[in-house]
């Protein structure tokens, strides 16, 4: 249960939305000039035992450096939840940051398939333990989901070629719809992946949605020349890996980058894992095969890349493989 404390006269948030105080600051701070929040702006509300006094949040399901995702423990019959955070305070701004861009994308005109954003809570060293004592950090607070595109892909290698197709127009259908809606916010993802594209199975259809806005920025604040620099090789682009990725992300990108997951729901392995295997002997990008890996991306042929000596794939899935190549090619999505 989430509770306010009492900080702005007393007015409790609720799992409907994010407290008032909270939307008032993103509306004026981080939508409307880009700027940045501060803890203390957004300490509105505090992550409570329903029956009084604070406790473990529920079980780890991710860490991954400072980043830290937990399966909120709740009762069968409330909502099933997640909390998203770092726990070292320096690093706050981009949970604060994913935040604003999940209030912008969902409170105006939502996505039903955008990770559904419930609001911001803090957590301390009696919730969490290796956040360090007298010192509290931001947690983002989500729907729960199943599993990731990532996971459903190694799981799902034998299912049948017409089960395959059905999930790999499930998935374009509705991932253009989530980009298309984040693009028309002014938004760029900047982080688009298969570990990032969220499944509820619960449902008889899949339903897919668009995770980990940490690394997204808004282009109204954006620096000449889009945002940060790219963080992963494989994310590349090749206009990206033509200037070493210091170009940025930017809204082509991100259509370059989902053209991507598409394609390995084709090949059935993550990009490039496959050569990166015959290269190097390992899927994972080391320092010793990111320049060849860039070389390789600069010649702007993923498909081929990805294929490999699976060239029945071209026949099978011709049709899939063509709206890939449109969306690699002309950056756009074929649904506008």
């Amino acid at each position: 249960m989430v509770h306010g404390d009492g900080g702005d006269g007393g007015n409790n948030g609720t799992l409907d939305g994010p407290p008032q105080r909270l939307v008032e600051l993103l509306q004026r701070d981080m939508l409307r000039i880009g700027g940045h929040l501060t803890m203390q702006d957004c300490k509105a509300m505090v992550w409570c035992d329903p029956h009084g006094g604070c406790k473990s949040v529920g079980t780890t399901v991710f860490r991954r450096g400072h980043t830290v995702v937990v399966r909120v423990q709740q009762q069968p019959d409330l909502p099933q939840l997640t909390l998203k955070f770092v726990t070292a305070q320096n690093h706050t701004r981009r949970v604060l940051n994913e935040a604003a861009v999940l209030y912008a994308l969902q409170w105006d005109k939502p996505c039903s398939h955008v990770v559904q954003f419930l609001g911001v809570t803090y957590l301390g060293h009696e919730q969490y333990a290796a956040i360090r004592k007298d010192t509290q950090v931001p947690a983002v607070v989500l729907a729960l989901y199943n599993t990731d595109l990532e996971q459903l892909i190694q799981r799902t290698r034998s299912a049948t070629l017409p089960q395959c197709r059905d999930r790999w127009w499930t998935l374009y259908r509705q991932l253009s719809t989530a980009l298309a809606h984040v693009h028309r916010a002014g938004v760029v993802h900047a982080d688009i992946k298969t570990s990032n594209i969220l499944v509820d199975t619960s449902t008889p259809t899949l339903a897919f949605k668009l995770a980990d806005f940490t690394a997204s920025f808004f282009l109204e604040g954006a620096h000449e020349g889009g945002g940060p620099a790219l963080e992963t090789t494989l994310e590349y682009s090749p206009q990206s890996a033509s200037s070493g990725g210091s170009q940025g992300p930017t809204q082509r990108g991100d259509v370059y980058s989902l053209a991507l997951c598409l394609l390995a729901c084709i090949t059935g392995r993550e990009p490039y894992s496959e050569l990166l295997m015959e290269k190097f002997h390992s899927s994972a990008v080391s320092a010793a095969s990111t320049q060849w890996l860039i070389n390789a991306i600069s010649r702007d042929d993923p498909i081929a890349l990805n294929v490999l000596e699976n060239t029945h794939l071209y026949d099978e899935w011709a049709a899939e493989l063509t709206v890939v190549r449109l969306m690699l090619r002309g950056r756009t999505l074929p649904l506008d």
